[in-house]
């Protein structure tokens, strides 16, 4: 124990060495053949240069900063990216031994940041810089300073004794006195397109955009669904994203031993990839090569998923197709159409309904009483959707017009019955409760399963942890039509869903990549805006996102499935018949118990790392 003889508690003096270690790691992805030429090439010259700014405290005391910029310059004239790793430790004074950063629940050195939007932490410790550090540029520092937290406590208080030669105080002996604190800051660098990479392949694709271009696209001319080729930009809950559109051939990958490709962004900066068939290995350069060659502008079979080893399968969206909830990736009570002609005249038929729930009895309120069906149902299509289907206004089941026109026959009605619910707001409430999974949603999540990609067998990988929770969107909102509403106008049969009045099956495509309803935005785990129903995190396209990328018409582009006709998440409307967006070379429409193929849909998580490749079919990107 070290002695004093006073009173007064002494504070240790720490002292601090920080070292700034620049490692520096380039793997230039070149091959050279030899020859003669009157031209001449250059590499690109790849240097880096670590510089800092610092000053060691003679006295580190508690609360006392200790200035501390570390940056990156890029003095090469080639761009390369850049991530830094922090580490910390103590040691004693002899050199002998670590010591804990933490002392009785005190983190006793502080580190200070700024700039801390322009790094990004990931799950590795690493520190990646968001931007290609372009020749002549400099990182911005993401230290500032260390801090002696002003809590540090080094010993406890002086023990005090009175002695004949007078009072003798001792202070308990500190493994931390005079103990030295070691920052380390390394970074590492890797040139644009090396192998080993750790580039970000939402940053590749957004790299690849053309900068000017939004939507751009002209929702009148023929060729619109190409108009804008390349890499274009829209925005999704407000932010950008990044998707293809044209007909492109760099955008395949291998993910899970499988070719997939990029549809886009997200707006959490993942990066959505659609299943795209089995790779073919074959011999490049002396080296095997996974290459992805399935004959998508043809719709080549190995596109669409196939479950119990069937070459191609087709799949029902949902078992049933005559009620309003089969256009649902899960549905709930089924109220199924029925078709009637009232020939008789003086059917009252009402705008509104009250529900007696002890009698049981409905009452038609604000009724309107035709003379003649064939001349009246105009008026009646428009506004007045209950009736008893008979001259009374009271009835213990009241049935709900879905559709005036149907089978060709421009005056039948097709009706669904309420018997129970208090209106038609409130049994849409329950055909669109997620109790039950549709076809397509069992069928998609068997095949994830078939591929192992949950890590269910024993011992291996789960793929699952490198996708991020996305919203798959089953938009099942109305936008015009008899289900819109009490008061909606319903011109033309049936009820058409949101998606349908984007006008996605006109020249006026207004598409969104948002997904404004809890109900229909599908994740795997619950939040405020989603529903948490999937049991894995894979889904289908929206036919939003396929207008987007540009199937519209028959032009090709990166999405074409020219002889196979595939399901969107999407409704389209419901006629007599529920019906979804499907999509070929083409967008369309198909009942829902329709036989149509699926493509799925994952989304990886943001920080995912390209290792290899340039996204082409022969060569397509390889991921870490």
């Amino acid at each position: 124990m070290k002695k004093f003889f006073n009173k007064k508690r002494l504070p240790l003096i720490a002292t601090v060495a920080l070292i700034a270690i620049a490692g520096i790691g380039a793997v230039i992805a070149y091959g050279f053949d030899t020859a003669v030429f009157n031209n001449n090439f250059a590499l690109a010259d790849y240097k880096t240069v670590a510089e800092e700014e610092f000053s060691s405290p003679d006295n580190w005391t508690p609360c006392e900063e200790a200035s501390k910029v570390a940056t990156l310059k890029n003095s090469g004239n080639a761009p390369v990216t850049v991530r830094m790793k922090i580490e910390e430790w103590w040691r004693d004074a002899a050199d002998a031994q670590d010591l804990p950063l933490v002392k009785d629940g005190v983190t006793l050195a502080v580190i200070l940041t700024q700039n801390e939007s322009d790094w990004e932490l990931r799950n590795d410790g690493w520190y990646y810089y968001k931007e290609m550090l372009a020749p002549g540029s400099t990182t911005t520092s993401l230290l500032k300073a260390v801090k002696l937290d002003c809590s540090a406590n080094f010993g406890g208080e002086n023990v005090c004794t009175n002695t004949a030669s007078g009072t003798v105080c001792e202070k308990p002996a500190d493994a931390y006195e005079n103990a030295k604190y070691h920052l380390k800051v390394t970074f590492q660098t890797a040139q644009e397109g090396g192998s080993g990479s750790w580039r970000e392949l939402a940053r590749i694709v957004k790299e690849k955009a053309i900068p000017e271009m939004t939507v751009n696209f002209d929702q009148k001319a023929a060729s619109w669904n190409n108009n804008g080729l390349g890499v274009n930009r829209f925005t999704e809950n407000g932010k950008d994203v990044y998707y293809f559109r044209g007909e492109l051939d760099d955008n395949n990958l291998i993910w899970a031993d499988m070719c997939w490709r990029i549809v886009r962004t997200t707006y959490t900066g993942g990066t959505k990839i659609i299943y795209n068939g089995e790779p073919v290995e074959t011999v490049v350069d002396g080296e095997n090569r996974k290459q992805c060659l399935a004959n998508w502008r043809n719709g080549g079979a190995e596109m669409v998923v196939n479950i119990d080893g069937s070459d191609v399968s087709s799949f029902l969206f949902n078992s049933q197709y005559n009620s309003p909830a089969d256009v649902g990736y899960m549905y709930g009570k089924r109220y199924a159409r029925s078709n009637t002609y009232p020939v008789n005249a003086g059917y009252v038929f009402a705008n509104d309904v009250d529900y007696d729930e002890d009698e049981g009895v409905y009452t038609l309120v604000d009724t309107y009483t035709f003379s003649n069906w064939a001349a009246d149902d105009e008026a009646i299509r428009q506004r007045y959707h209950y009736t008893c289907l008979s001259t009374s206004s009271t009835c213990n089941e009241v049935y709900y017009l879905v559709g005036v026109g149907y089978n060709g026959n421009a005056h039948l009605a097709s009706h669904i019955t309420l018997t129970g619910e208090k209106n038609i707001d409130e049994a849409i409430s329950r055909m669109h409760a997620n109790e039950n999974d549709s076809n397509a949603k069992k069928m998609i999540e068997l095949w994830f399963e078939q591929k192992n990609l949950d890590g269910h067998e024993a011992g291996s990988y789960n793929y699952e942890d490198d996708l991020e929770d996305a919203v798959f969107c089953n938009d099942r909102s109305y936008g015009k039509g008899t289900l819109r509403s009490k008061d909606s106008r319903g011109e033309s049969m049936g009820s058409y869903h949101g998606a349908n009045t984007r006008g996605f099956t006109t020249r006026n495509a207004v598409p969104t990549l948002d997904c404004s309803n809890k109900n229909d935005a599908f994740t795997k785990i619950e939040t405020a805006t989603t529903n948490g129903k999937l049991k894995h995190k894979v889904g289908l396209l929206t036919a939003d996102e396929l207008v987007i990328a540009g199937v519209v018409d028959s032009t090709p582009n990166h999405l074409n499935t020219a002889r196979y006709s595939v399901w969107s998440m999407t409704p389209s409307m419901f006629d007599g018949y529920a019906c979804l967006f499907t999509w070929a070379s083409s967008l369309n429409e198909s009942d829902s118990g329709a036989s149509r193929n699926l493509r799925p849909v994952v989304s990886l998580k943001a920080g995912t790392r390209v290792a290899g490749g340039d996204g082409t079919m022969t060569n397509p990107y390889t991921l870490e």
